[in-house]
């Protein structure tokens, strides 16, 4: 079974997971993947069940769109889930692209079983007050129950329309309280950074004595990104590296029980389906991250092991070296160009694979790490690099983009430029010479997914469909990488 999901006459959008009684719910937003923003922004909810991680049943539609001009006419946007007195609860975003003064309102939804729902009557049963917010950024309710106050509290994606700060830095999370999760009120402005345009799906929860707000942001630096604060009402801290995974897995919310939470998001596509295409709103649910929270309190991410045991087919690792020495002996191989460059083929065919390796880089060496869809005389390629001197690890491209008037004297013939960002994901890392680093990457048809030592995720796409899947390199030194696993499904 693949890891990631798309259903199959569309795309995926933002995840709204629920857990209940030993299951995920995944209720995502699904397009019809037309390239019509219009058309492709009328999402309904999708629902998407399982108990391991690897089966997903399909569940009937949950929510969509209600006649026109109604409040959810248009769209079901994102939202979440709650239970209450064995009633399950879902807020979400209604959007009706007619209504001029308030296009998005927040909806209520109810069901006892968590398949069957009936909308609110009363819906919508949130506006924004246009005298405080503009009305056309109110969405993406995220409910829960704060102990501390008796109440139901409900975070909301929104931009103040009044005050000293810049037009592009009003984005705001607004707090409504609720005493019956069916009348709704605004309390205060819950976090007001003044970072960004707008702080989409917001989430929270709390772990141990620490409370953690998730939200994304689409302007540059695109992503998901965290806070960290003693008490729910703050101050939020930024923790040192504050982005969640990288630009490419977005819309990050996490769902889970007292023992283990897992985060949710999904993989933009590119339009024409090719590398050189502008990304799109919509793609393909990524492979759930369970979240592990660090000694100093911080967040990271690493791949559930119930997805790696779904891969149970081993495959040879053999090598094909090209630049440098190579030794292979057992499950181990040693790296060396100290001058240059080395890179060795690991040879065989596949689009759907695991594949795992510690290595350990020897003092001095510049960088290194696995190669990925290179072609054999190494004119185009992909890789996760690990670099030591800034204290990353990468997933980067080549050729890159030369300065006019030299692009067209080094790009070689018959490849197209290149003019996507080097590195194209980076999550900072400590990197110590001598010190082993665990490395898994999961390949899936177009998605690459990198977990390194259990706590550090990144995500990208390829589209490039030739060159050698898995390949080893190192430059300016020596590396060993130990324990090689390549297994498909």
């Amino acid at each position: 079974m693949n890891p990631t999901w798309r259903p199959k006459n569309g795309l995926s959008g933002d995840v709204n997971p629920f857990f209940w009684k030993g299951e995920y719910h995944a209720f995502y937003l699904e397009s019809s993947g037309i390239s019509d923003p219009v058309l492709r922004f009328r999402t309904m909810w999708a629902h998407l069940v399982s108990s391991d991680l690897i089966h997903w049943d399909e569940y009937p539609i949950a929510l969509k769109p209600g006649p026109k001009g109604s409040p959810d006419g248009t769209a079901i946007w994102t939202g979440s889930v709650i239970e209450h007195d064995g009633l399950f609860h879902i807020f979400y975003t209604g959007y009706n692209r007619e209504d001029l003064f308030h296009s998005q309102t927040i909806c209520h939804a109810t069901s006892k079983d968590l398949v069957k729902w009936e909308k609110d009557q009363n819906n919508p049963v949130l506006k924004a007050d246009p005298n405080k917010y503009e009305t056309h950024d109110w969405r993406d309710p995220k409910v829960f129950w704060n102990k501390q106050t008796n109440k139901f509290c409900m975070l909301l994606t929104a931009r103040r329309k009044i005050g000293s700060e810049p037009f592009i830095k009003r984005g705001c999370i607004v707090l409504a309280t609720s005493e019956d999760l069916f009348h709704w009120r605004v309390d205060s402005d819950f976090w007001c950074p003044n970072l960004c345009f707008c702080h989409e799906c917001p989430d929270i929860f709390q772990w141990d004595n620490k409370w953690y707000l998730i939200w994304s942001k689409f302007a540059k630096p695109m992503g998901t990104f965290y806070r960290i604060a003693d008490d729910l009402r703050g101050p939020w801290h930024t923790p040192p590296a504050d982005r969640l995974d990288g630009k490419y897995l977005y819309a990050i919310r996490t769902a889970g029980d007292n023992f283990r939470r897992l985060a949710f998001g999904w993989v933009p596509t590119r339009l024409g389906e090719w590398d050189v295409g502008y990304w799109e709103w919509g793609g393909d649910l990524a492979i759930p991250r369970e979240v592990v929270k660090n000694i100093d309190g911080t967040l990271g991410f690493k791949c559930p092991p119930e997805i790696i045991k779904n891969y149970t087919k081993f495959l040879p690792v053999n090598l094909n070296v090209h630049l440098g020495t190579w030794k292979k002996q057992e499950d181990s191989v040693i790296g060396d160009r100290v001058d240059g460059l080395g890179y060795c083929f690991v040879p065989f065919e596949s689009d759907n694979f695991v594949f795992e390796t510690s290595l350990t880089l020897k003092p001095g060496t510049a960088n290194a790490g696995i190669l990925f869809k290179t072609e054999l005389d190494f004119s185009q390629g992909y890789m996760v690099r690990f670099d030591p001197v800034y204290r990353r690890v990468v997933i980067d491209h080549w050729p890159l983009p030369a300065d006019i008037p030299w692009q067209s004297t080094v790009i070689p013939p018959g490849l197209p430029s290149n003019n996507e960002p080097s590195p194209l994901v980076e999550q900072p890392i400590d990197i110590t010479y001598e010190q082993p680093i665990d490395c898994k990457i999961i390949i899936s048809k177009s998605i690459i997914q990198v977990f390194v030592n259990e706590k550090v995720s990144l995500t990208y796409r390829v589209y490039k469909t030739t060159g050698i899947p898995i390949g080893l390199f190192v430059e300016g030194g020596s590396v060993q990488f130990i324990n090689l696993k390549l297994k498909e499904i």
